[in-house]
């Protein structure tokens, strides 16, 4: 009776995993979890400067990606490696530091680890920002990674590349309406505009808000411009496949920029979530061993304003300019005409077009906006060279300019003038 009575338990057990293994996806835990899974998230963040005040439609414009963010899973723990490569522009800095090419980003043989994820202090002070988000990023349940000696939850990157804004947007607040059309080949999702106004009854600027599921290719829609937001980052997130201390870090360091903001003149926001497909065209992943699924989620925050040009200072940026160096991002670079192997010159002519010439060889012609930018209550020089580089703030005398980037943990760019013969 035992020995049949052991048969009928064992039988029963073998079913039961028959059954299992069956009904559930091979190398997937009980909570939907591969055997090794990345995910990423980042912020492509822009300016619009365009002819029509309340449109978001200037063909192509320099974004900056921030905080691009991945969080890695694994059962079983093996090294990886990755790689990032961007199709146009390249990377400026990471987390661990990794090897950086011109458009390429690398992390060699990943280790996992056990313990505590730690804070390696950061040289020089101007890079504090980043510091205080980096116990945010890690306040999450993803792996620890080990690389060269660095502990942490997160691989973190950040660069420039040339992005073709496909969303075009305008409002009405006489009728409380909100206008938007995707003009692309692509559906986006999240889509959020918030309208900031100067609050002459307080020291934030008012706000209305309106909100779109998504825009199918080509599709155009209306919405109500309401007074309070529709907090749908959190839930977006997590059904992307984001754990939900993973969205909460998102959320937490994010939704109040999407939403809020302390400049003073009501500058607005576009935000739409872009496709997989179209994050992996700007900047590929290449992993190996090959993950069992890679999650990429990518927001673009475009900040509609139209700036006021400015004749004084495009005439004390008018001529041509030799790079001497840039300094700064998260680890306190340095880099020259010497250490990057090419030289660079900037010719800024007073019909509003640029030129960019790299070792005498033309590198880039496009435009340029100089306006001033008002912040509380300080006024500055600003430049936007269109197509390639981030909103700059000038500095300039006679002899020298500098054009320091308009973002935590960028670089502050140094010339000379050249004096054309």
């Amino acid at each position: 009776m035992k020995i049949i009575r052991f048969l009928v338990i064992m039988t029963a057990l073998l079913v039961t995993a028959l059954c299992l293994v069956k009904c559930s996806d091979s190398g997937t835990d009980s909570n939907g979890q591969k055997d090794f899974e990345m995910r990423e998230w980042g912020v492509l963040i822009g300016c619009v400067t365009d002819s029509s005040y309340f449109l978001t439609s200037r063909p192509e414009v320099s974004q900056l990606v921030k905080l691009p963010v991945i969080y890695v899973h694994s059962r079983d723990k093996k090294p990886f490696t990755l790689k990032a490569t961007f199709a146009t522009g390249g990377p400026t800095d990471t987390y661990p530091p990794a090897t950086m090419g011109q458009s390429i980003v690398e992390w060699s043989n990943v280790q996992f680890a056990v313990g505590t994820a730690s804070q390696k202090p950061l040289s020089g002070q101007d890079y504090e920002p980043l510091e205080h988000i980096i116990p945010a990023l890690n306040n999450v349940d993803a792996d620890i990674l080990e690389y060269n000696g660095w502990l942490s939850r997160f691989l973190f990157y950040e660069g420039s590349v040339q992005f073709r804004n496909r969303i075009a947007a305008s409002y009405d607040l006489d009728s409380l309406t909100a206008h938007v059309t995707n003009q692309g080949d692509f559906t986006v999702y999240n889509v959020n505009l918030i309208v900031r106004l100067q609050n002459i009854y307080g020291p934030l600027p008012y706000g209305y808000f309106a909100h779109w599921d998504q825009l199918d290719p080509h599709q155009t829609a209306d919405a109500l411009l309401g007074d309070e937001p529709i907090l749908s980052y959190l839930d977006d997130m997590k059904a992307q496949g984001f754990s939900q201390s993973e969205a909460e870090s998102f959320v937490g360091l994010w939704e109040r920029v999407f939403y809020m903001t302390s400049w003073a003149d009501g500058i607005s926001n576009l935000i739409y979530r872009l496709p997989q497909s179209e994050y992996d065209k700007l900047i590929s992943l290449s992993v190996t061993p090959t993950p069992d699924k890679i999650v990429r989620t990518l927001y673009i925050l475009t900040h509609l304003r139209k700036p006021t040009p400015d004749m004084a200072v495009v005439g004390k940026v008018f001529g041509s300019w030799e790079w001497v160096q840039s300094s700064g991002g998260i680890a306190g670079r340095i880099v020259t005409p010497e250490t990057e192997g090419y030289t660079k010159t900037a010719h800024f002519r007073n019909d509003w077009t640029y030129k960019e010439e790299r070792n005498d060889t033309t590198f880039l012609e496009t435009t340029y906006q100089a306006y001033k930018d008002t912040v509380g209550n300080s006024t500055f020089n600003m430049l936007q060279i269109n197509g390639w580089e981030p909103m700059a703030i000038i500095n300039v005398t006679d002899s020298t300019l500098e054009l320091m980037d308009e973002c935590i943990d960028c670089y502050l760019h140094s010339y000379r003038r050249l004096m054309i013969q």
